[in-house]
């Protein structure tokens, strides 16, 4: 039998072997599953910290100024580097040892600061900025002779917490 159907393989216009079918397929599949969970990966969890933080007109962060100050709430050593009023602290937690939690208030609340105090020198401080508020809390830590590490915390819900007690 003569004609295009003699029983040979003609590859005269292929450059090499083909990878069969079924490597092609699985490939494919491979990069379909890949980019779907990519995408439902960053549907889910916040970039660039979209949901970590929120604007302090949402927390209660300045709920301690809707009183007025009392003479407890300004530090009475050395303040931090920021220039803040005496009356734009407030005092949120004491130790027996004289270690003090504040938050002061910067530029009419656009900004807050947590401050740890210890008798006879400021310590440190942890601010704000742009007027947005840490969801988990604005965090600071400072190291204390006789204590360790002492960490303060300020919740979005206007709570405060100086570890250890």
């Amino acid at each position: 039998m003569a004609g295009p159907f003699t029983g040979r393989d003609d590859r005269s216009g292929t450059s090499g072997p083909r990878p069969p079918g079924w490597a092609i397929a699985v490939l494919a599949t491979a990069l379909l599953l890949g980019a779907l969970v990519g995408w439902t990966t960053s549907q889910s969890t916040p970039s660039g910290g979209e949901a970590a933080v929120v604007p302090i007109a949402e927390t209660a962060v300045l709920s301690p100024y809707d009183a007025a100050p009392t003479s407890a709430d300004a530090p009475r050593d050395a303040y931090p580097r920021d220039p803040v009023a005496p009356t734009d602290y407030r005092l949120l937690r004491t130790r027996p040892d004289g270690v003090a939690l504040y938050i002061a208030r910067l530029r009419g609340g656009s900004a807050v600061c947590a401050v740890i105090s210890r008798p006879g020198r400021f310590t440190t401080s942890s601010c704000t900025h742009d007027g947005l508020f840490p969801v988990g809390g604005l965090e600071v830590e400072a190291s204390v002779p006789g204590s360790g590490l002492v960490r303060g915390i300020i919740r979005p819900d206007g709570t405060a917490e100086l570890t250890p007690r």
